[in-house]
């Protein structure tokens, strides 16, 4: 589940938690209330006629919740972040080692076999050479 189903699924939670206590509150007073921890106390104390502190306690400890399933949420996405960090670091260092291995295979074979080695730069560079001057030609036409 991502960080941001969390969320929104902690949201609902939340949500039907105050509904449940406070009776029912349709979802676009939640939605006129626009975040505001002020406007949501509010709306819950005109609606239900409940004291605003029994309001405010109940709301804070939701939200004191809601910051505890946040931490965690946050302590999740490091952890992710951590194992991508760990993968691409081992990642790099196996497309370097194969780098290197294949530098050294490349120089033992020049060593032990020098002329060949030259023909076939040579014949690369020759066939390389060729398709690069029918391309210049085939597009001067």
């Amino acid at each position: 589940m991502s960080a941001t189903e969390d969320l929104t699924g902690m949201y609902h939670q939340y949500k039907g938690q105050i509904k449940e206590r406070f009776g029912d509150i349709a979802d676009d007073e939640f939605e006129r209330a626009s975040g505001s921890l002020e406007s949501l106390v509010g709306m819950i104390q005109r609606k239900t006629g409940e004291a605003r502190r029994t309001v405010e306690n109940f709301v804070k400890n939701l939200g004191n919740n809601a910051s505890e399933a946040a931490g965690s949420t946050a302590s999740q996405i490091q952890d992710y972040a951590e194992q991508a960090r760990a993968s691409m670091q081992e990642g790099y260092k196996r497309v370097a080692s194969g780098i290197q291995e294949g530098m050294e295979t490349t120089q033992n074979t020049i060593r032990q076999r020098p002329v060949e080695s030259i023909a076939v730069a040579l014949g690369a560079g020759l066939l390389v050479g060729a398709v690069l001057g029918l391309l210049i030609s085939s597009r001067s036409r």
